[in-house]
């Protein structure tokens, strides 16, 4: 059965502008609805009054809808799409990048108007991104910065925000910070940049800071309860403050300290990347943060600009990130240390 991709195809148009002409949801101009029609007339299309083209749809792939972050995200892409009138398909990967592919082929055979993705840098994603593009499906990124020319994309400005970060513990006084990372992860990498940047502007200053990376091998509790035990056992490093680059192992890094009775921030001060569960632990975290209900309703909204045919002069958006400070970091001059405790007990 000949499909509204097939149409497109053939009229040499997007599935976008075949939807139009069929929907009558934006103005065409005369000509490509000849194209269209006769199209649809030379290879016996038929219009599906119940496709979810001519309800006006669009697919977000997401990472994980149980990861807080994410369903930031999904808020702000079904507010926005939701308020212009579209409908929107979630295609839940549960962190398995794998599906990406199979998701834009579902969504492609549904004839979406137009795609979201969030997912990482494999082959599998960018595979999915070309064949959008040679589909003339209009699509976006939200989140990690893809090595594709000439797409639209909304993420955060990690490598800044992660800079900044670094330098406001400095300035409380720390200089020798545990860094808690994770191998092969690209975003890592982009905040590990951050980090470095904000020591050789420490550097510049006349005040030498220290970083010591501890590498997860993974994005899990676990491994963060690992690495904490890791860095407490480190006699020769001796840090005294952590910068947990995400809040996952954050929480692994809390569990061993809860079990050893190690205080935040008295004895460690931690900052942590990720503001999901900053302010219901206690004590609060100290925390910086991708905006991700704004990342999802930009992205949105450049999505149905796409759609509408509109010329997106700006295609790569950052957004700042946000630092909010709470109890888990102090100045170094104000921290009570076990010893201190020790001795006022006596």
């Amino acid at each position: 059965m000949p499909t509204m991709r097939d149409v497109a195809k053939l009229a040499n148009v997007s599935v976008a502008t075949v939807s139009s002409v069929i929907t009558g949801s934006r103005p065409v101009s005369d000509e490509l609805k000849t194209r269209v029609l006769k199209a649809m007339d030379e290879i016996g299309y038929k219009v599906d009054k119940k496709s979810p083209m001519l309800n006006k749809t669009i697919g977000y792939i997401v990472p994980s809808i149980t990861s807080p972050t994410w369903a930031r995200v999904l808020k702000g892409v079904h507010d926005v799409g939701y308020s212009r009138g579209y409908q929107v398909i979630i295609c839940n990967q549960d962190l398995d990048s794998s599906k990406c592919l199979e998701y834009q082929e579902f969504l492609v055979q549904q004839g979406v108007s137009g795609v979201l993705i969030s997912s990482g840098h494999d082959e599998e994603t960018i595979e999915a991104i070309q064949n959008l593009r040679r589909s003339r499906i209009p699509f976006v990124i939200i989140g990690a910065p893809m090595n594709v020319e000439d797409t639209i994309l909304v993420t955060s400005d990690r490598q800044s925000g992660t800079k900044n970060a670094a330098r406001y513990l400095f300035h409380l006084g720390y200089s020798r910070v545990a860094v808690i990372s994770k191998t092969n992860s690209h975003v890592m990498t982009v905040r590990m940049e951050g980090i470095e940047e904000a020591q050789k502007l420490e550097s510049m200053a006349n005040c030498e800071v220290d970083c010591k990376v501890y590498w997860a091998n993974e994005f899990s509790r676990s491994e963060g309860e690992r690495i904490a035990a890791e860095i407490i056992a480190d006699s020769e490093f001796q840090p005294d403050a952590i910068f947990s680059l995400d809040e996952i192992f954050t929480l692994g890094v809390l569990d061993y300290f809860y079990r050893k009775q190690i205080i935040v921030p008295d004895d460690m001060p931690i900052l942590t990347v990720g503001d999901n569960y900053s302010d219901i632990i206690k004590p609060e975290l100290t925390a910086v943060a991708m905006p991700c209900y704004e990342m999802g309703w930009r992205a949105t909204e450049l999505l149905i600009r796409a759609i509408d045919g509109d010329i997106i002069d700006q295609k790569q958006i950052y957004l700042s990130e946000v630092l909010t400070v709470r109890r888990s970091t102090i100045p170094k001059s104000s921290v009570e240390t076990r010893a201190q405790r020790a001795g006022q007990a006596l």
